[in-house]
């Protein structure tokens, strides 16, 4: 009963622990699923954002070029060298300064719009809200702009760093900047003769994204340049430096160990090459599913404590009812059969065993009443019987001696009948079940050498038997109710050519063995009669006890496709044939001993 409350609790705990392993396993991939599709949500927001700054400035360059009488005057300004300002420089200056002020407005997140032109080294700058320091901003950007030189097309991208501004703190900006193209004809653009520089508000902008943030799922969003300086960081950790994993974050989506092990999603601008990068720490993730998480727990600790309750109670149940049984069966042992089991309401196979046990102990007793006391007198008569019988090996002993003293008398006839006779019954008594087809047929000439002797010449017996079958077994004294059949039914007491004739053979994995006489034979109708016996094992007259027993017991140990036939025409004989397995004698007694253990 232990083992069987350890191996059930052990089977419902596995169980609960599948299905609750199961649960939880489902809910985090549900989450990881939702968290995928709000990183996704968020970081294509902020790429759309920063796609729009983007073309913010390719609109701020084109209009220097649509109308074509104010883009002469300001293209010629930006490309001459000024060393007196005078009234015509003040007239071509002025459609740059409306350019400027018209660019610092384009966008609320634009700081300031400024132009750097080459020849001479000037700034000319619109801020928004405050005055941006010229000196400083140039000497943070002149090696940019020395690098974007008359074969460079398309627009930059600086990171994020601290600028200063007149009289207020430094405040965080990020650059985009593109090539104002101009040369020595109205229509040739073949030369950078100023850049286009707008400054955008770090720390706005990575309150927008912010915002694109699911609060369910408070992640970091990036915007990286192609060397992987920090250009947006919603943590603000990372500024005005390389991001420290910059290298793990390019791929488009996996699962990356940063500071701890994150979920990341990226998006690569081709144009720009920046690259704008969520970051969701997996603690982030999983710290959802912590109250249903516990929650599963709970429910499952639960449900082990009272599966183990139940089946504690169960197996306490089931045992008490089986002590009873055992209880029943010790004074059954003992030879109690009075004990009857308790039966209550319950209906399961526990309860008809208890039924049947209680009906099996009326049965032993109704029998002992019945046919015990008659059994011990019936024993007790065939003690005495068996008592008052002369033993079997003193009655051997016996014929010995008075084969001995025939011989003495000179008798030799007799002496050797009582020695033929003497063999038969030594062979009778030995307890062998199966013997060898050779020693059965040495029997079978022992005993018709008695009745040999006895008709004189008037019985004549031949063998035709293959030496090959002589080595495999056959049940003991099989042969011989047929050759007393053949002799007691057959024989012709005053013909001279009585006949008998021994035949066998092997066919294929069968041994048939065929007993013929010449003596009267059977008409049709008692043939019939016989046959139709032999097929339903019934012995219909004491004539026939012979033959069906040794048909029964053939059939009995081998089979119905094996057993005895019988053919016979009336004064000219009979034929019977007995078919048994080919097996040696070993085979025999091992299928037999098999038998009886299998029933």
């Amino acid at each position: 009963m232990n083992r069987l409350l350890i191996a059930y609790t052990l089977i419902v705990i596995v169980i609960i622990l599948f299905f609750s392993m199961t649960i939880l396993e489902n809910t985090n991939r549900a989450l990881r699923v939702d968290a995928a599709n709000s990183q996704a949500q968020a970081i294509q927001r902020a790429a759309n954002y920063f796609e729009q700054k983007e073309a913010t400035i390719k609109v701020l360059i084109q209009q220097l070029y649509l109308n074509p009488a104010q883009s002469q005057d300001m293209l010629e300004y930006l490309s001459k060298k000024i060393d007196t300002f005078d009234e015509e420089d003040f007239s071509q200056s002025s459609p740059i300064r409306y350019y400027l002020d018209s660019a610092a407005f384009q966008d609320e997140d634009i700081m300031d719009a400024l132009i750097y032109k080459k020849n001479g080294q000037n700034l000319l700058v619109r801020s928004n809200y405050m005055s941006l320091d010229n000196d400083d901003y140039l000497n943070r950007n002149i090696v940019l702009y020395n690098a974007m030189d008359d074969h460079f097309y398309g627009l930059t991208l600086t990171p994020t760093y601290l600028q200063s501004y007149s009289s207020l703190p430094k405040k965080p900006i990020f650059t985009l900047s593109g090539n104002i193209r101009g040369g020595t004809g109205t229509t040739t653009f073949d030369r950078s003769i100023a850049i286009l520089s707008v400054n955008f508000n770090t720390e706005r902008i990575a309150g927008l994204f912010e915002q694109l943030i699911d609060r369910k799922f408070p992640m970091t969003l990036l915007v990286l340049n192609q060397e992987g300086k920090v250009v947006i960081d919603t943590s603000n950790r990372y500024y005005e430096g390389v991001y420290p994993y910059f290298e793990q974050v390019k791929e488009s989506r996996q699962d990356a160990r940063l500071d701890e092990v994150s979920m990341v999603q990226t998006v690569h601008s081709e144009k720009l090459g920046y690259y704008v990068t969520a970051v969701l720490p997996h603690a982030e993730i999983y710290d959802k599913s912590r109250s249903t998480r516990n929650l599963i727990v709970l429910i499952a600790l639960l449900s082990i404590v009272f599966a183990i309750v139940l089946g504690v109670i169960s197996i306490r149940f089931l045992a008490r009812r089986i002590k009873y049984i055992n209880k029943a069966i010790q004074k059954v042992q003992v030879g109690d059969f009075t004990y009857r089991i308790p039966i209550d309401n319950t209906k399961d196979e526990i309860s008809n065993i208890a039924v049947n046990f209680n009906q099996m102990c009326d049965w032993i007793v109704n029998y002992i009443e019945k046919g015990y006391l008659s059994e011990l007198k019936q024993n007790e008569a065939r003690l005495y019987a068996l008592q008052s019988q002369i033993d079997p090996h003193f009655l051997y002993n016996t014929l010995e001696i008075i084969r001995m003293e025939a011989l003495a008398s000179g008798n030799e006839q007799v002496s050797h009948m009582i020695e033929i006779l003497s063999q038969l019954f030594r062979n009778s008594i030995k307890g062998d079940r199966y013997v060898q087809i050779k020693d059965e047929l040495r029997f079978c000439e022992n005993y018709l050498e008695l009745y040999n002797i006895r008709y004189a010449d008037h019985l004549f017996v031949k063998y035709q038997i293959e030496t090959d079958i002589l080595e495999f077994g056959v049940m003991k004294h099989l042969l011989q109710p047929i050759l007393e059949n053949c002799i007691v039914h057959g024989l012709k007491p005053h013909v001279a050519n009585n006949q008998i004739t021994v035949k066998g053979y092997r066919q294929a994995d069968d041994i048939i063995i065929e007993i013929a006489d010449n003596g009267k034979g059977m008409d049709g109708a008692e043939l019939e009669k016989i046959k139709r016996a032999l097929a339903a094992s019934d012995i219909p007259d004491r004539q026939t006890i012979g033959i069906m027993n040794v048909h029964q017991r053939i059939r009995l140990a081998f089979g119905p496709a094996y057993g005895l036939s019988i053919g016979s025409v009336s004064d000219q004989g009979t034929v019977v044939a007995l078919r048994m397995p080919a097996k040696s004698k070993e085979e025999l007694l091992a299928d037999a001993e098999s038998y009886h253990r299998g029933r």
